[in-house]
């Protein structure tokens, strides 16, 4: 599929180079004239959003750079391709590999359908940015993705893709956006647990997703964080059954301190006969010892007890 798409771009600067007025321009001009007209060609434009403004009429160098959501490097090659809702419709255009400088690639919100290519590594050699969410694509996650070492953010939310996420994909040491939420997926999904900004939010409505910021995968046991939750809920539960008994002996003694202890208005009254009559220099304290003693239990059970 890539040489034959190779072989078209061969044949379109052939094509463009017998036009009149195409002798001036230079060979990457011709590959990116090439890969806009792919685009025209492979999808539908039903509100007519591009064809009206993508003619292709006495072209000169540069001059596709003032189509709408074309952006271009200063040397007149393609850089952004800006399509969103546009109402395109067909499958992904696999004549952009000829828009080889191409960082920023937007198709989202558009009638696209079928897979993504496998090869996706080699139709966008250098993109940073691509979004196709909000489109009718199917299939599986290309495993090419991979190879995209530039890639910084990939959008493919709202799709019907289907299957596992491929792990490589955390190999992509500058991805910091990726979002595949509401879809058909199934599986773990990447170690991603070094960037924060890839979170649960980015995997919402894929009931076969687990791992990660998601819950355990059963077949592969749980991460350490989830274990050692697992392991203290049980844990305590356990102790709470030794240490009920004995927070309940301990209140038992120090009820029964304090019945021992306690004065009793007997009491009070024969200290008071034995005095009686007699010159004291002060006043003999009563006796008050256990009378505000509280129930020790240590504080660790306490703490323990508020977990």
């Amino acid at each position: 599929m890539l040489l034959n798409a190779r072989a078209l771009v061969l044949l379109h600067i052939l094509v463009w180079s017998l036009l009149p007025g195409t002798f001036s321009l230079r060979s990457g001009t011709l590959s990116d004239i090439s890969c806009l007209k792919s685009i025209t060609d492979s999808l539908e434009d039903p509100l007519n959003n591009i064809k009206s403004s993508w003619t292709f009429n006495k072209l000169k160098e540069g001059s596709f750079c003032r189509y709408v959501g074309v952006t271009c490097w200063n040397s007149f090659r393609v850089r952004d391709l800006d399509l969103a809702n546009k109402g395109l419709r067909g499958e992904f255009p696999r004549g952009l590999v000829n828009c080889s400088e191409l960082l920023t690639l937007d198709l989202s919100g558009n009638v696209i359908s079928g897979s993504i290519p496998q090869g996706i590594n080699y139709i966008l050699p250098s993109i940073k940015m691509l979004n196709l969410s909000n489109n009718h694509l199917s299939g599986e996650i290309p495993l090419s993705f991979a190879s995209c070492s530039s890639l910084e953010s990939l959008r493919l939310d709202n799709n019907r893709l289907k299957g596992g996420i491929p792990k490589q994909l955390s190999q992509l040491s500058l991805l910091r956006i990726f979002n595949v939420s509401n879809n058909l997926l199934s599986g773990p999904v990447p170690d991603f647990f070094s960037r924060d900004t890839i979170s649960s939010e980015s995997y919402v409505n894929n009931s076969g997703l687990c791992g990660g910021p998601l819950d355990c995968c059963k077949n592969d046991g749980c991460t350490f964080e989830g274990s050692f939750k697992i392991g203290f809920k049980i844990g305590f539960i356990i102790f709470c059954s030794f240490i009920n008994p004995y927070i309940l002996l301990c209140n038992w003694v120090s009820s029964y301190m304090k019945n021992e202890t306690m004065p009793t208005k007997t009491t009070v009254l024969e200290e008071c006969r034995k005095n009686k009559g007699k010159q004291v220099d002060q006043i003999t304290p009563l006796p008050n010892k256990g009378l505000h003693q509280e129930e020790i239990i240590p504080v660790f059970f306490l703490a323990l007890l508020n977990i």
